[in-house]
């Protein structure tokens, strides 16, 4: 009967003469509504069929597990068009969450960036908003656009993972976003020379969190670069492996991953993850402090390992000397763009 987005519907039958409603969010069973079609109809435009507003009127008892969804879609209709409070169920008010605190414009940053990097004499440039690789030839790139409530909630529902409060405000926005720049007259590099450039590569949710089929591919998969959670054989070895979830793509060897917070709304810590797939590295940042970092430095390469907090040598000498060169090239001051970072 009704639409609404991937694998989320409202449903309709006849059972002796009457029309029955009911509602159905993927990987879910289906919940009844209370509603003939014309009260369907009626309700959802005094709603201004506002996303998921149909978890409103499910069966109470069927309620509780998704508690976070119905908060927010009582906490938007408070705020938005509060005359049609009294529409609602009065039980639903218990699940009324806070509005969120603002946090950073991430579109507007990466927006920010390409148009600084579009600026810099001998940056060659190319970015990502959507699916597919894009040269930027002008000032015109298409909108990227973020997850909705109902994504959100689809995805959790998926993986029996809930989203922690510092990626709904990223995926929000953007729902993963690339952005990759190189020198000019360091295009072609000698076997054996340190990347150069930069990039910030950010996955989808869905991507991070395992996808469609997250539910046979929680593990590690080789082949990361293909979407699939990584491998069934490297986190029976490694310890702490099986509980990281690739979110950033560096190149075919190293890996920031997030490691979900018990609670969501805790930070989210980062990792540094060799090419071996056998040592992990805390790099002291939360998700929302490693994202302001990339933007303000505009990715160069290897920023991230100026936050690695291990004692080894790392595989690259003399590179934070060259991301410093980098950043004064591009006419950013390290220490205002990358504070708090290991000299």
């Amino acid at each position: 009967m009704d639409r609404l987005q991937h694998n989320t519907y409202t449903l309709w039958r006849e059972v002796d003469k009457r029309t029955e409603l009911a509602f159905y969010l993927g990987f879910d069973r289906l919940h009844r509504l209370p509603f003939t079609p014309a009260q369907y109809v009626e309700t959802g435009v005094a709603l201004r069929f506002i996303e998921l507003w149909q978890l409103l009127f499910i069966a109470e008892d069927e309620q509780a597990d998704y508690a976070e969804a119905i908060g927010t879609v009582v906490a938007q209709v408070r705020a938005l068009f509060p005359e049609a409070l009294p529409l609602l169920p009065a039980h639903v008010a218990r699940y009324a969450a806070p509005a969120p605190a603002a946090g950073p414009d991430y579109r507007q940053l990466f927006a920010d960036a390409i148009a600084y990097l579009q600026a810099v004499p001998g940056v060659e440039l190319y970015a990502q908003w959507g699916q597919y690789w894009r040269g930027l030839q002008d000032d015109q790139a298409p909108p990227s656009f973020g997850m909705t409530l109902g994504t959100f909630e689809r995805l959790r529902r998926e993986t029996g993972q809930p989203v922690p409060g510092e990626l709904r405000a990223f995926y929000g926005q953007l729902d993963g976003c690339t952005l990759r720049w190189n020198w000019a007259d360091t295009a072609e590099r000698p076997a054996g020379e340190a990347q150069r450039g930069g990039s910030i590569d950010l996955w989808p949710l869905a991507r991070v969190f395992g996808g469609h089929n997250s539910r046979t591919v929680r593990h590690w998969d080789h082949r990361v670069n293909d979407g699939v959670l990584w491998a069934v054989g490297h986190a029976d070895w490694v310890p702490g492996l099986a509980e990281l979830h690739p979110f950033e793509n560096i190149d075919a060897e190293k890996y920031p991953c997030l490691r979900l917070p018990a609670t969501p709304d805790a930070p989210t810590d980062v990792c540094w993850l060799s090419g071996d797939l056998d040592d992990i590295y805390p790099l002291q940042l939360s998700f929302t402090t490693y994202l302001l970092r990339a933007f303000a430095c505009l990715g160069v390469a290897q920023w991230q390992l100026l936050y690695r907090t291990d004692e080894l040598t790392y595989e690259s000498p003399g590179f934070a000397h060259r991301i410093e060169e980098d950043l004064h090239r591009l006419g950013l001051d390290p220490n205002q763009v990358l504070p708090d970072r290991r000299r």
